[in-house]
């Protein structure tokens, strides 16, 4: 997995925060709650149970990770991976670059999930908005709901290696999809699992249906 350089990390989040941590992972203990945004870089960032976060959480080089019941702002990892415990309420976007996204029952995303090269594995979990991915599997269990659009992106900048021509979607165990399933390149191989009582309410535009 190819890092990002110290240097451009540093423009990124320095000029965006004076919480910043360095080679530094940030713990947040069960039910507090912290009212400014937590960044690290060459760090992870562990959110306990039943805690607020009224910031954003973002890490490079580092995962996330948020127990039940709590609640957070915009959750944003570059070479790390997200996993949300049960009833977790994200009030903004999850983006997870070069990592996977795992969600658990209860938990509700306010916001649009993405990632590049990490796979999407959704338990039981509410989407508000699109899905949307680069090059990462996408597995919808146990009556999820995406309310807005699963969408397959283009490489656009991103170096040739990171596209994968094959990918799979899953949609099963009565999960459904308000919206359409688009695959914005007709020249990927895009597998879309409908068996097990998955639904697309939607169109479907460019992938291979199975039911």
């Amino acid at each position: 997995m190819k890092r990002l350089p110290i240097g451009l990390v540093l423009i990124i989040f320095v000029l965006t925060s004076c919480n910043l941590e360095v080679n530094k992972s940030i713990d947040i203990g069960d039910g507090e709650r912290i009212k400014k945004d937590l960044f690290t870089v060459n760090g992870s960032i562990r959110i306990g149970k039943d805690c607020q976060i009224d910031g954003n959480c973002r890490a490079v080089n580092g995962s996330i990770e948020i127990d039940d019941h709590s609640k957070v702002r915009d959750l944003n990892s570059i070479n790390g991976g997200i996993n949300l415990g049960e009833q977790v309420l994200v009030k903004g976007d999850v983006v997870a670059v070069n990592g996977p996204l795992h969600a658990k029952i209860g938990t509700v995303i306010q916001g649009e999930i993405s990632t590049i090269n990490g796979e999407i594995d959704l338990t039981g979990t509410e989407v508000t908005e699109d899905l949307v991915t680069l090059s990462g599997d996408v597995y919808l269990r146990d009556q999820t709901i995406i309310k807005g659009n699963i969408r397959v992106d283009k490489k656009g900048l991103i170096n040739d290696s990171s596209n994968r021509l094959y990918l799979t979607i899953r949609v099963t165990d009565g999960s459904v999809v308000e919206g359409d399933v688009i695959v914005k390149d007709k020249e990927r191989e895009v597998t879309l699992d409908l068996r097990r009582g998955g639904k697309v309410l939607g169109e479907i535009r460019n992938a291979e249906v199975l039911r």
